[in-house]
């Protein structure tokens, strides 16, 4: 095939492919309207309404929007805390003897980063010398796996 061949094909296709997906955009615009309609009809007499999105509800009351996180900072926190030995073992799990090299590197920079961020952290007093155990456990059951 000549190079002005494949240009006229290239042309080709990118103008029947631009006509469709006009045709098609135009559909989903329409779509798009109607729905916006529908939806707003259905805000317009839903009274609240509650939308849960995310860690977010957002209740519409009389014209009137309210947005609360209701999942605190501290959860997503402590989870992340939680995460912590999970990851080492699920990195792990699957290496019979020896670490693969790019394991290897995986968890001596997620000792890093754990290290990194150790001091750093603050929780509320009653649960802070839990989260510093399962960090420093970590901690202690990465270096003993890169020791080996």
């Amino acid at each position: 095939m000549t190079w002005n061949n494949h240009l006229l094909l290239i042309f080709i296709f990118t103008s029947i492919i631009s006509i469709y997906s006009d045709e098609l955009s135009d559909l989903n615009k329409k779509f798009i309207s109607t729905y916006d309609h529908a939806r707003d009809y259905l805000i317009s007499i839903t009274n609240p309404l509650i939308i849960c999105n995310g860690d977010n509800v957002i209740i519409i009351h009389r014209g009137k929007r309210y947005q609360e996180q209701v999942i605190p900072k501290l959860y997503h926190d402590l989870k992340s805390i939680s995460h912590m030995p999970f990851k080492i073992y699920l990195t792990v799990m699957f290496n019979l003897g020896t670490l693969s090299d790019d394991n290897y590197t995986e968890l001596k920079q997620y000792l890093q980063d754990i290290r990194s961020i150790r001091n750093s952290i603050q929780f509320p007093t009653d649960i802070q010398q839990t989260q510093y155990d399962i960090i420093d456990l970590s901690i202690e059951y990465l270096e003993t796996i890169l020791k080996t």
